[in-house]
């Protein structure tokens, strides 16, 4: 019996290596508008394009193909702004012989930008952040916003990152704007999830590079209000403006 790497092969062609790639916001599989680059050592990009399985997975076929360094994935949207961060996953070849099909397959995790759709079910909040309160402040570019929620009326998930942390699902990576999109999914089967009358306590998070964490106050979300609490399982009602604090 064939794979699940190896479904739409031709008969005397083998999977050399396949991709998935998932949205992490809704966790399905993205196989349209996609466009998955496997590079060299040089970051050059090698192969012919690939063929697309059943289940939506980019899969290259040997012996015409090489084992690539890294794989690029980008959304394929451009003029439209991309929902996705492009992004760059290591393909290290196993030492195997044979490799084994579930060495073969690697998952290119997408986080979302501003330009996401979110839907219901995916508490989120978009925005952008500025170095300061002036009308022309320049865009904070690579800092990681986290949506932090408090789970049991006293701590919060998640902990703020240490230096040099990568953004995980659902942490955002401001862009050359400063735009980001954050979001939580929160566990169902969770006592401590402390949603009260369809509310969540919540908090933003951003790190910068070589600076302490700001957990941004309540009122510097939108002027003249003060957010504690959002409602769960939905976008923000509106965009965030944050402006990095002078000290």
């Amino acid at each position: 019996m064939l794979s699940e790497l190896e479904k739409n092969a031709s008969p005397t062609r083998r999977a050399l290596f396949a991709i998935e790639v998932i949205d992490s916001v809704s966790g399905s599989t993205l196989y349209d508008r996609i466009k998955v680059e496997p590079l060299d050592a040089n970051d050059k990009v090698i192969n012919g394009p690939p063929v697309i399985n059943h289940s939506g997975k980019f899969v290259w076929l040997e012996p015409r193909n090489d084992w690539p360094a890294r794989v690029r994935v980008r959304p394929d949207d451009r003029p439209n702004p991309p929902p996705f961060e492009d992004a760059v996953i290591d393909t290290p070849q196993p030492a195997d012989d044979p490799i084994p099909a579930r060495k073969r397959l690697f998952t290119a995790l997408l986080r979302p930008t501003a330009a996401y759709p979110f839907g219901e079910g995916t508490t989120a909040v978009r925005g952008a952040l500025k170095d300061g309160m002036a009308r022309d402040a320049n865009p904070i570019r690579d800092a990681i916003v986290q949506l932090a929620w408090q789970y049991d009326d006293v701590n919060w998930k998640p902990a703020a990152p240490a230096a040099g942390h990568e953004p995980l699902p659902g942490e955002a990576r401001t862009d050359g704007f400063g735009q980001f999109a954050t979001f939580i999914r929160l566990p169902a089967d969770d006592a401590k999830v402390a949603v009260r009358n369809g509310l969540l306590t919540v908090r933003l998070q951003v790190t910068r590079a070589g600076m302490p964490t700001w957990i941004v106050p309540g009122n510097r979300w939108v002027e003249d209000k003060a957010i504690e609490k959002i409602t769960a399982g939905r976008l923000f009602e509106q965009d965030v403006n944050l402006a990095w604090p002078a000290n």
